[in-house]
């Protein structure tokens, strides 16, 4: 079975105050998501294998690309086909068009307190894309 690769890039709009004994940090996210084509504007997919290529995982490598859609399905969902895996369920994910997405959520993480209080915390969040584009048809697998 092929993959598609799917580039992403996110900008943080607002980090809320967060709570190192719960492990929660509010975020509000832009988010963009494009879809690797060739020349031609057909999706691109790859042996599942070439992504033992570090320099495959890199957004700048996607030298032709079109805007990721969720599917109508995905649409109707309330996380738009974007699953937040260290994320509240409740959150809210607006699809604004042309691959762009506006998340609002509190995510878990892990706090560093080696340096209590003056501490530097990492925040990273989790995104995984249900039903990556499986063939040069673009037509999603079942």
């Amino acid at each position: 079975r092929r993959v598609a690769r799917i580039g992403i890039g996110t900008t943080v709009t607002h980090i809320g105050g967060h709570s190192v004994k719960e492990g929660l940090v509010p975020l509000d996210i832009m988010l963009e998501a494009h879809v690797e084509t060739d020349e031609h504007g057909l999706v691109f997919a790859h042996q599942p294998h070439i992504w033992a290529d570090p320099a495959m995982r890199e957004c700048r490598q996607l030298r032709h690309w079109i805007p990721w859609k969720p599917t109508d399905e995905q649409l109707l969902s309330h996380d738009r086909g974007l699953t937040l895996p260290n994320s509240e369920r409740l959150r809210t994910t607006d699809y604004l068009g042309n691959g762009r997405f506006r998340i609002q959520s509190r995510f878990r993480f892990r706090p560093n307190v080696s340096a209590y209080p003056f501490e530097t915390e990492r925040f990273r969040f989790e995104l995984q894309l249900r039903a990556a584009l499986a063939d040069r048809s673009g037509e999603a697998p079942d």
